[in-house]
């Protein structure tokens, strides 16, 4: 039998209308996940501290970048505020050459944490008599919600100087979509799209083609609190540029807990906030990035529907792509041994719980818990409108006050997205799970992990 024809070569005298409907739905949305480089760890941060030194005796050279007035609600608490003009520390604590202990840096508007300061090393040009009209470096004008860092104060702060000004840069390993490398004209079609080139630093320029229209914009944990100060939770986004992520409209975040946790609500609010333009929020209830069993590799025992052309394709790069949730991911043997669903709770107990109050009917479980979800979200956010009511309404009428504000302050009363339930993982792994589904509800009795021992896998 003749295999199909490969190349369409009538294609370029189609009107260009139709080719750049072609072109968009050759290019489906994609999951894109980002990560940096360096990776902040123990190791970049050892790095950080072995060049403070060098940095510290300009403190010129810690330079604030201005977008990090976004995250002030995060970082202000970190920051002690002086009742002087310029929030700057005592001048006699200026001295750059008192020893300092990286992993305690010293308060250092306590007189008792000091040591009898010797003549400073850096004197300043208004003590010889010199005067300047230029003012001194701001990247903002302090307020109460947006404190001045001063720059003779972080000095002191290794730690706090490490997320305020390390360097690095955001990339994705995820594939480019190949349109934008096929021709000119597909390029130019998928540009005006949308796809452009995102995610830059506060010291480095974009390098991750992405769709705010389109694409999903996946965000893993960090376990390390490496995002805490900035972003206020364990997503790390405080590096990103304050545009971008008010630009993002399909989010994905690894939730991590059931519906009943109040304190996962929390850290996914705080990650709203700044994604203010979210629509669309894909809790994943599970990560396939490092699964496998051998029970799972189903496609070549003969699946139904046809996608063997498909399937014996390889993917290139890192592809990603999501499923929404499904009972059978919780119920079939294999699936259940590998990981549970999030939703579910610990060892299934909210999914036995469902099951026991609706007579084995779990028909309506994954409904329920997104319906849960979405409460709890909805409750996080207006307890944090409650508090933070004064607050924001003193800062809005300082903003509109002063024309020389180039930054923005996220709004607590961020409007709630839509909600899926999703698995995440390689577009192969994903294939598979797939067909698990689909061995499943063939025979439901057989596969149910209730009704026999578990596999070794």
């Amino acid at each position: 039998m003749p295999s199909s024809p490969k190349t369409f070569h009538p294609f370029p005298r189609f009107p260009p209308e139709i080719r750049r409907v072609i072109y968009l739905l050759a290019t489906p949305p994609r999951l894109v996940k980002l990560d940096e480089y360096p990776e902040p760890n123990r190791t970049t941060y050892d790095e950080f501290l072995a060049s403070f030194g060098d940095k510290v005796p300009i403190p010129g050279n810690l330079k604030i970048h201005p977008s990090l007035a976004y995250f002030a609600q995060n970082w202000r608490n970190h920051i002690p505020v002086n009742n002087n003009s310029n929030n700057n520390p005592p001048r006699e604590c200026w001295n750059v050459d008192v020893p300092r202990n990286p992993g305690s840096p010293r308060n250092i508007y306590s007189s008792s944490a000091l040591p009898p300061a010797p003549p400073p090393l850096q004197t300043t040009l208004d003590s010889y008599g010199f005067s300047s009209s230029k003012p001194p470096y701001r990247p903002w004008t302090p307020t109460a919600d947006v404190p001045e860092i001063s720059a003779p104060w972080l000095a002191d702060q290794p730690k706090l100087a490490w997320h305020f000004t390390r360097e690095s840069i955001l990339y994705s390993t995820a594939p480019i979509p190949p349109l934008l490398h096929t021709c000119v004209e597909s390029r130019q079609v998928l540009m005006d799209y949308g796809y452009e080139l995102a995610f830059r630093t506060r010291t480095a320029g974009p390098r991750t083609w992405f769709c705010f229209r389109d694409d999903v914009l996946y965000l893993r944990l960090w376990w390390s609190g490496v995002g805490e100060v900035l972003d206020g939770g364990q997503w790390n986004v405080g590096q990103l540029d304050a545009v971008d992520l008010r630009r993002v409209r399909r989010l994905a975040l690894l939730y991590g807990a059931d519906a009943y946790d109040e304190r996962a609500a929390v850290k996914a609010c705080q990650a709203l906030r700044l994604f203010s333009g979210v629509e669309e929020l894909f809790l994943a209830q599970k990560s396939l990035e490092w699964t496998w069993c051998s029970e799972l590799d189903v496609t070549s025992k003969g699946v139904e529907g046809g996608e063997e052309e498909e399937e014996e394709e390889e993917e290139r790069g890192d592809a990603w792509g999501w499923v929404e949730c499904d009972v059978a991911d919780a119920l079939d043997r294999t699936l259940c041994w590998m990981s549970n669903l999030y939703c579910t709770g610990y060892d299934s107990r909210l999914l036995i719980r469902y099951e026991k109050a609706h007579n084995g009917d779990l028909s309506g479980f994954l409904d329920e818990s997104l319906e849960m979800y979405e409460t709890l979200l909805r409750q996080e956010r207006d307890r944090v409108i409650r508090l933070e009511g004064q607050a924001a309404t003193s800062s809005a009428s300082s903003s509109s006050s002063s024309s020389s504000s180039s930054y923005y302050i996220p709004s607590p009363s961020w409007k709630m997205p839509s909600l899926k339930l999703v698995t995440l993982g390689p577009k192969p792994m994903l294939r598979q799970l797939l067909a698990c589904r689909k061995r499943y509800w063939r025979n439901p009795q057989e596969r149910d992990y209730r009704r026999q021992k578990l596999p070794h896998c």
